[in-house]
Parts: C-alpha cells; sequence; structure tokens
C-alpha cells in the first residue's frame, strides 16, 4: 500500500496539489526544461501615451515614484507556437508605466506593470501564483489590418463587452532586426489574500523581470505615426468584476502620443529569472 501524498523538494506546485507537480512554462513532467525550436513567435502592437501626473500617481504604491514624464505603455501582444502549450497560443493587453522603486534595500527603475489581461486560463494561473503578474481574463482576438498596410487595430473584451481599443497609423518599412530585444526590466506587485480575510496578505512584496532576452530575436520592427487608445469604464452590469479598473484606466487622459510601432519576435525566456525586488 502506498503511503500518504508528500511535496517533492525543488519542484513546483499549484492547485490542486494532490495530483503532484504541475507542468507549465518554468517545469516538464520529467523535471526537465523546454527546449528545441524557438518559442514563442510574438507580435506586439505598442503605443506609449501621456497621462495625467495626478491620476497615475494615485495608482503607484508606497516606494514608487514616476520616472521622467507621465506614461504609458499600451501593448497588445499575439503569441503563438508556444512550446509549454503543445505549439498553441495566447494574447495579452498590459500596461506600463516607468517608474523608480525605493522601497528596498537598492532602487530598482523600470516598468510597472499596472494590469495585464490574457486570453486562456493557464498563463493566467502560473503567472499569478508563480511570477505575482497582476493577470485577468479577456477576450482578445487578432488584430486588425497589418504592418503591410500600415495600419493595426486590437481590442479587448470581457463577455462580448469591448474596454480597450488600440491603433496604430502611419506603419512604415522594417527596420534592421537581429539579436535581443531591449526593455527594461517589469516591476510587479504580488499580493496574495489570506483565507482568513483579515487583509492581512499571504504574500505581499515587489517582484521584477529582469530585461534580458538572450533567446529573442527580432524578426521586423517597425514605427508608427500616430495611435489610439479608447478605455470604456462599463458598470457594474457590463463589466461586474472589471469596471472598478476600467473606470480608472478610462481616466487617466491618455491622448498624446511620443512612440507606438509594431514589433516581431522569435524566442524568449521562461522567466525563471523572475526575483523579488532587494
Amino acid at each position: 500500500m502506498s503511503g500518504p501524498f508528500t511535496f517533492e523538494p525543488d519542484r513546483i506546485y499549484r492547485m490542486p496539489v494532490l495530483f503532484g507537480p504541475t507542468p507549465g512554462p518554468r517545469q516538464r513532467l520529467d523535471d526537465s526544461r523546454w527546449h528545441g525550436s524557438p518559442s514563442p513567435h510574438q507580435t506586439t502592437v505598442w503605443a506609449d501615451f501621456t497621462a495625467d501626473r495626478g491620476r497615475l500617481e494615485s495608482l503607484l504604491p508606497e516606494g514608487f515614484r514616476l520616472d521622467g514624464t507621465p506614461t504609458v505603455r499600451v501593448r497588445f501582444r499575439y503569441l503563438t507556437r508556444i512550446a509549454w502549450l503543445a505549439g498553441r497560443g495566447y494574447n495579452i493587453l498590459d500596461l506600463a508605466v516607468p517608474v523608480v522603486y525605493e522601497g528596498g534595500a537598492d532602487p530598482v527603475r523600470g516598468d510597472l506593470v499596472l494590469v495585464l489581461w490574457e486570453s486562456l486560463a493557464d498563463p493566467i494561473i502560473s503567472g499569478r501564483e508563480e511570477l505575482g503578474y497582476a493577470k485577468l481574463y479577456a477576450e482578445i482576438p487578432p488584430a486588425r489590418g497589418a504592418a503591410d498596410a500600415g495600419y493595426v487595430a486590437a481590442h479587448a473584451s470581457w463577455d462580448g463587452f469591448t474596454f480597450a481599443a488600440l491603433s496604430v497609423e502611419g506603419i512604415g518599412d522594417p527596420k534592421p532586426a537581429g539579436s535581443g530585444d531591449a526593455e527594461a526590466p517589469l516591476l510587479h506587485v504580488k499580493y496574495m489574500p489570506s483565507t482568513t480575510g483579515t487583509g492581512v496578505p499571504d504574500a505581499h512584496y515587489v517582484t521584477v523581470t529582469p530585461a534580458d532576452y538572450p533567446k529573442r530575436r527580432v524578426l521586423d520592427r517597425r514605427t508608427g505615426t500616430r495611435a489610439t487608445v479608447e478605455f470604456t469604464a462599463g458598470d457594474f452590469d457590463r463589466l461586474p468584476t472589471l469596471y472598478h479598473i476600467t473606470g480608472q484606466l478610462a481616466g487617466l487622459g491618455l491622448s498624446e502620443t511620443t512612440a507606438c510601432g509594431v514589433l516581431t519576435t522569435l524566442g524568449g525566456k521562461n522567466l525563471s529569472d523572475q526575483y523579488p525586488a532587494p
């Protein structure tokens, strides 16, 4: 007769834990790592917008300050050929703000991810628990238009109600591609509530995604001349679990485009280099 369930050391578990270690982006079931063809293939439609300083600062937790001009980067990302999903893909919408985190032993400069929506449950579950990403679910269909045609439009919805839309226009010819993809570190506020319901969390700290992507290769890089973004606040009837977020995003005053474009890359990393901010 077999003994009771026990946890294996140095393995990753997620609920439901009683079935053993969990396969995912940072662990195969046999405890090996994902290798083989570069993964994923990713197309990013992005734009930077100036924002109302006061409203943006009201979203920053203690220890954070804005880094330069109050700016929000809006990104729609379309991922395919994902190894840990057996070649499947999913889509992402995220918003990030350039900040400096001074709440730890050493200042950390990077982009604070305010919120991130994904179109599939599996990356949401692994990214929230293991990495501390602020992930939610949304319907994010393929983008309309094409970079070659000079125009791309993207949107996200929940139960059929569109709450975010981004368009990039005047997309030019490709610029030189190559290795790597320079990005700032990404900062996240990891918060896991306690079952006691007392308001004291089981986990609450800042995590960092390093900017190093040694296996990423830029396939196509283009800039646009103009971008527009619209967040629709909705209400309890239309977005019962999101309207407290979309309402604040709609009030950020995102109007002036400072930069925009479309980026296509191949390869990435499994984010096992994620670490708590010192």
